[in-house]
């Protein structure tokens, strides 16, 4: 789970990334947009909320319902350099370079 909120008063904007789990987190999975904004050289805070060990159920009918938690906050918090892992790369393909094409 992850939601981006941003909260504006008179004169401060106040960036707030919020991740969650049902397990115990060690890490949070962050975008490279979510690091970006964060390390941001502009007249804004960010805030890190972590909420995990999250319960939750599953109803019959679908409907899941969550309890309980643990949140933890970080304010003004910035993306520190070695604590962040590169753990994807996006690789745009060559346009012309490919051996076989099946067209279904």
């Amino acid at each position: 789970m992850q939601q981006t909120l941003l909260a504006i008063s008179e004169d401060t904007e106040l960036h707030i990334e919020v991740k969650g789990s049902s397990g115990t987190s060690t890490t949070v999975e962050l975008t490279a947009n979510e690091v970006e904004e964060a390390a941001a050289d502009t007249p804004h805070d960010s805030t890190l909320i972590v909420v995990d060990q999250i319960n939750w159920t599953r109803s019959p009918t679908g409907k899941i319902t969550t309890s309980g938690g643990r949140i933890r906050l970080w304010d003004e918090w910035t993306p520190d350099e070695e604590r962040l892992t590169p753990t994807r790369y996006r690789y745009l393909l060559p346009p012309t370079e490919y051996l076989y094409v099946e067209k279904t």
